[in-house]
This record gives structure tokens, sequence and C-alpha cells, in this order.
């Protein structure tokens, strides 16, 4: 059932995260990363993967999916489900439009 929503991330997540955001073509200044990242640390819980996965082709991905695993995770909400199994074990990956209609919805089964 889906009860309260808790955000989890890894290390190797938030280094992920800080690699993309200072790219040039997203214009994003050093300062708008760091505060962007300290906020992303408060607001979630921090877990530390301990099985390497090689799930999708992109390594990047498999740090998405090794973090949910570790946190126990139900859902893993992405806007690049196209790159990920529908479903990991007990995981199920949707977008972020289906997540809101699941929060809007209430308590659901899985």
């Amino acid at each position: 059932m889906l009860k309260a929503v808790r955000c989890f991330i890894s290390n190797s997540l938030l280094e992920e995260y800080e690699e993309v955001l200072t790219r040039p073509r997203f214009g994003c200044d050093a300062r708008m990363v760091a505060t962007s990242l300290r906020l992303m640390r408060n607001a979630a819980i921090l877990v530390a993967p301990r099985k390497r996965l090689h799930i999708t082709s992109d390594p990047d991905d498999n740090k998405v999916l090794e973090c949910a695993l570790e946190a126990r995770a139900d859902y893993v909400v992405t806007g690049n489900i196209r790159d990920f199994p529908a479903r990991f074990q007990d995981i199920r990956i949707i977008p972020p439009r289906r997540f809101m209609t699941l929060l809007a919805s209430g308590p659901t089964p899985r």
C-alpha cells in the first residue's frame, strides 16, 4: 500500500546529479547546483547500496536500481522509463504522472 512518500538517495546518485547539473547546456551556476544537492540530501534518506546491478544498458540507470533495491523501495519514479524494466523484483518503475495519480487516489494495493 502507498502510505507515505519517502525519497531515497545514494552518494553515487548525488554525484551523478552533480555531474549532470553542471553541464553547460543546463546553465546552472555552481551555487545553484550546491543548493539543489543540499536540498536533496536534506529531503531524502541516504542509503549505501551493497549490491552492484547490471540490469540496464546504462550504468547510471543501474545506480538508480541499486539505490531502490537497498532502500526496499516500492517505486522508482522516472521520466526515463524506456531504459528500465517495468518492474525490478518488487519495485515498480513508473513515470511521474502515474505516481502523482497514485498519490491523488489514496492508498492502493501494490
